[in-house]
């Protein structure tokens, strides 16, 4: 069990789509609530009751912004793509729980004015034990499917001959690969690339010379790279990363997608779901 916990897989906080999964659980809450009164609210005469209620939506839908999009930009490190688990994601996930419950218990206490801070420690406890149990069901049920999806696809792509003269032609385009960096424009030999890494602004450009990986940074960006070199065999694979698909020596997958080992380089290159697809065609490619 503890090996599985230890097992990579996808973080999703910070992302886009995190907006539209805290809508639907603010609305669902208030749905909830309002249609079932659970927790004594049917007894209530107040006549706002209705809008009252509907504010424990309002709120869990706040607190789940702010967990998803603040926490992966203090804890950087928690969050970071290369060392999330599953593990670490249903540590996530309790932390969440525990978040809403306690957001809207001091809703409870302060807006609503309800003796509620004697037991928010209960309503805590209760949100964490009602929500812990489908939510890491879930996760190891994304886990498997993931998992198996992406060791069917790196299981898929048959490599092409590794050998000098087959790279050389397939990469029959130019030999250069461009860098514009403020006002001066760099050539690197494409045989040499490796990959790139975004860093913020900045991206690390990964090369061997002389059967030596170098690491060098340039004031640039991914998508600035991308639109000054148009080759097959240069692709992005991830959000952060462009790779030279001609140095790919073999191909995995896990749960967070497929990992390419690259000639001569100790690092493992990414490839997101996104980009699985054109992996793919790149080798089936005649």
């Amino acid at each position: 069990m503890l090996a599985i916990l230890k097992s990579p897989f996808p973080c999703t906080y910070g992302q886009k789509q995190n907006f539209y999964v805290a809508l639907s659980i603010g609305i669902f809450v208030s749905f909830f609530l309002l249609v079932f009164e659970p927790f004594g609210i049917a007894d209530s005469d107040n006549k706002y009751r209705s809008l009252r209620t509907a504010g424990f939506g309002v709120v869990s839908f706040l607190v789940l912004l702010f967990y998803y999009f603040v926490f992966p930009k203090i804890f950087k490190n928690y969050f970071s793509e290369k060392s999330y688990t599953l593990g670490k994601d249903m540590l996530a996930s309790a932390g969440l729980i525990l978040f809403v419950a306690l957001g809207n218990g001091l809703y409870a206490q302060f807006f609503l004015h309800e003796n509620a801070f004697e037991s928010i420690w209960i309503l805590i406890w209760q949100t964490f034990l009602v929500g812990i149990f489908p939510l890491s069901f879930l996760s190891l049920l994304q886990f498997n499917r993931k998992l198996k999806a992406n060791i069917k696809a790196s299981k898929e792509i048959e490599l092409p001959n590794r050998s000098i003269e087959s790279i050389q032609q397939r990469s029959n385009e130019a030999k250069f690969l461009f860098i514009s960096e403020e006002q001066e424009k760099k050539q690197i030999p494409l045989d040499d690339l490796l990959y790139l890494e975004s860093d913020g602004n900045y991206a690390f450009l990964n090369q061997i010379k002389d059967g030596v990986v170098s690491k060098t940074l340039h004031r640039t960006t991914l998508k600035s790279i991308e639109s000054d070199n148009k080759f097959s065999n240069i692709q992005r694979c991830h959000r952060s990363f462009i790779v030279n698909l001609n140095q790919v020596v073999e191909i995995n997958g896990n749960a967070q997608g497929l990992k390419l080992s690259l000639q001569n380089c100790d690092e493992i290159v990414p490839v997101s779901k996104k980009y699985i697809s054109v992996i793919k065609n790149y080798f089936k490619a005649p």
